[in-house]
């Protein structure tokens, strides 16, 4: 545990920032900026992954107030073109994370989509 805290600690997270999400095919986490580092390990199932730099964030159309701040207006599943037209030309990196597979995600943006059913931590 010892290392494990000296690791976490100079990525700037505590020991105990852990996420555990699951949930059935086809579940979508928006577009979203996340503010820090995450190891994002697939226990179960597959996760398609997304990820956006963040000097793409004016492509993505953040939300302007409130608490969704750190998320995209843009739907990635049906995007509006005429609506989000910088959206179009967004680069991104892509993959398919199968079980114990783990990604290293910096501060960024990352949507993330469950293809069957998964569980997965970060």
């Amino acid at each position: 545990m010892r290392n494990c805290k000296r690791v976490c600690s100079s990525l700037g997270l505590a020991a105990t920032d852990r996420v555990r999400t699951s949930g059935p095919r086809g579940t979508v986490t928006p577009l979203h900026t996340d503010p820090h580092h995450n190891l994002f390990v697939q226990v179960v199932g597959y996760k398609y992954v997304r990820l956006y730099s963040p000097a793409c964030s004016t492509c993505l159309y953040p939300h302007a107030a409130g608490l969704t701040t750190n998320s995209s207006q843009v739907d990635l599943l049906a995007p509006d073109l005429e609506r989000f037209p910088l959206f179009r030309n967004a680069p991104f990196a892509h993959t398919v994370l199968g079980p114990g597979v783990s990604l290293y995600i910096p501060p960024g943006t990352s949507p993330l989509r469950a293809l069957p059913v998964c569980c997965s931590m970060r």
